[in-house]
């Protein structure tokens, strides 16, 4: 933690891909014109309304790896879903179920992906007896809902309008390209290059894995 905090102080932010727009925001916010892209255009823009809080406050701390440390020092939000996933699952796992309902809940704000995140733990706890409920609900939704006031109050939407663009057809993909990527990725981050013999059925055996990984957080 000490070498990846020490490596966030001394290297350039060079941004990468989304985080012009994260970046963007945050100019604006300091610059007194508000939480916009442009100037009195009160626009959803950015997917990951918690990266952009946590990197206005110069609060967030990442584990050292090569490959992932480029894409957080360009300012994107990766580390930061990853440490609240991984967070939640372990709460889960010590049975900190409101614990995990407010981690779930928050890594629905850095990424619309934390949905999946939230149903694992919210189905793990259904399974272990449901205790504390009004605790469990408040923890996992007063986060989101407060972001989502406010999002509409301000912006005049929920949804970012980011994807709301992306949903139209700009760049038409085929059905399922977003999936097929998703497995491609499971598989090189879990295999990488060993294996190769088994090149034909390593998606299988990397969905698999995730799955038996997802039975195992809930029935743990």
């Amino acid at each position: 933690m000490g070498l990846a905090t020490r490596a966030h102080l001394l290297s350039p932010v060079v941004p990468h891909d989304d985080a012009y727009i994260t970046f963007r925001y945050i100019a604006n916010l300091f610059a007194g014109k508000g939480l916009v892209y442009n100037k009195g255009e009160h626009i959803f823009g950015v997917s990951t309304p918690l990266e952009v809080l946590l990197a206005a406050a110069a609060a967030a701390l990442f584990c050292m790896n090569e490959a992932l440390l480029q894409y957080s020092l360009a300012g994107m939000e990766s580390f930061m879903f990853a440490a609240l996933t991984l967070w939640a699952l372990y709460a889960v796992s010590c049975e900190w179920y409101t614990v995990a309902a407010l981690l779930s809940g928050l890594s629905c704000l850095a990424r619309p992906e934390g949905v999946l995140v939230a149903a694992t733990c919210a189905v793990a706890w259904l399974v272990h007896g449901r205790r504390n409920v009004v605790r469990y609900v408040l923890a996992l939704c007063l986060p989101v809902l407060f972001w989502l006031v406010f999002a509409q109050t301000y912006l005049g939407t929920v949804v970012p309008h980011s994807i709301i663009a992306k949903a139209r057809p700009l760049y038409p993909l085929p059905r399922g390209a977003g999936l097929e990527q998703m497995v491609d990725q499971i598989t090189a981050w879990t295999f990488d290059d060993r294996l190769w013999k088994l090149r034909a059925i390593k998606p299988a055996l990397a969905g698999l894995g995730a799955g038996v990984a997802i039975l195992a957080i809930v029935g743990s």
